[in-house]
């Protein structure tokens, strides 16, 4: 699968993990299927889908590198990830962002996804996650949260 990863997974799965004491179950439940997602590049499952956008940002947004798994992530990215000619939408496309209510700031992430067959776009927040079922219809390519 190629997956177009969204900056706000690398700035969480960089952080320290909540502590596992049994008040905060889902909160380290979601940590641990974000690692879990960056750690799927390592073993082949997925291959990085990128464009120079998302590079600018997550060189901008992840300036030291404490969690592992980020780190075999953007080493992946690197070396097996595939570079998107796209980084912003064209007209029709843009239109079609606008029905699908996709926020302007985040349209890199649609536009690397367009730029490559069978990819889907990974995300954390839910204005984005609401966008799937319209993105899916106007772009076939699905948006999963995680």
């Amino acid at each position: 699968m190629n997956s177009v990863i969204d900056t706000e997974i690398l700035v969480t799965c960089n952080r320290t993990a909540p502590a596992d004491d049994g008040t905060a179950t889902d909160e380290l439940a979601l940590h641990n299927a974000r690692i879990a997602l960056l750690l799927s590049f390592a073993n082949g499952e997925r291959r990085a889908v990128y464009n120079q956008k998302l590079i600018v940002e997550y060189s901008d947004k992840i300036k030291a590198r404490l969690n592992d798994a980020v780190i075999v992530f953007i080493k992946m990215l690197m070396e097996k990830g595939i570079k998107s000619p796209r980084s912003s939408l064209l007209g029709g496309e843009e239109e079609n962002a606008d029905r699908a209510e996709w926020p302007p700031h985040d349209r890199h992430l649609l536009a690397a996804s367009v730029g490559v067959p069978s990819s889907e776009i990974c995300v954390i927040e839910p204005r984005l996650a609401r966008c799937a079922e319209e993105v899916w219809r106007l772009f076939r390519r699905r948006v999963r949260k995680v």
